[in-house]
């Protein structure tokens, strides 16, 4: 993916939809073999949620973490996208994480 500049704000997630369709043995699966929940992997994360004290809380998620999104995202489009697969969502989206980054 070229490089993609956009700053997410408080509790939201850019991501990238990862393919579905095919095994690690080559394998086609059909789209309805699967359930409702893409899988993303997170691109970037905001600084967190403002409380109404002024607090931040902070994100749960990290940069290069493979997750499940669930119901409607904002489709952020790249000028190389033409699979239109960067998503833009509230980490409420987010019901579970599947895969943690590796951390160096």
């Amino acid at each position: 993916m070229e490089k993609f500049d956009v700053e997410p704000r408080n509790d939201w997630v850019l991501c990238e939809a990862l393919p579905q369709g095919i095994t690690a043995g080559g394998l086609h699966i059909p789209d309805n073999a699967y359930d409702d929940l893409p899988r993303c992997k997170v691109l970037r994360v905001g600084p967190g949620r403002m409380t109404d004290d002024g607090e931040r809380i902070p994100m749960a998620l990290s940069e290069g973490d493979v997750v499940h999104i669930f119901g409607h995202a904002i489709s952020v489009r790249a000028p190389s996208d033409r699979e239109n697969r960067i998503v833009l969502v509230q980490e409420a989206a987010i019901p579970c994480v599947v895969e943690r980054a590796a951390v160096n």
